[in-house]
């Protein structure tokens, strides 16, 4: 996972944030949680170009990419949703956890 600065935060709400980062091709998708106990972080990563692909459609063709991962994250339900979709769309992921 790079510094979590770089990342471009999706959305913030109830003690997770959804960020992604574009870097060399790829896209890396991290869920936050942050909870008095621990702070964690599940990162996915995919390629950006066959994201894009998926997700190049009419209904989605005047939405901003921000808006499309809004979309994509299933409107707050998270890193689940978007698993959801990676493998309905037979899009490869690689998923790492981080403490």
């Amino acid at each position: 996972m790079r510094d979590i600065s770089e990342y471009n935060e999706i959305y913030n709400k109830n003690c997770r944030c959804e960020m992604y980062l574009d870097f060399d091709g790829s896209l890396s998708f991290v869920e936050a949680t942050y909870t008095e106990a621990e702070d964690s972080c599940i990162e996915v990563i995919v390629d950006s170009k066959t994201l894009s692909n998926a997700l190049d459609t009419e209904a989605l063709k005047a939405l901003t990419f921000s808006g499309k991962m809004t979309l994509l994250f299933g409107c707050y339900r998270g890193m689940e949703h978007f698993l959801k979709f990676c493998d309905e769309k037979g899009i490869e992921t690689m998923t790492l956890t981080w403490d």
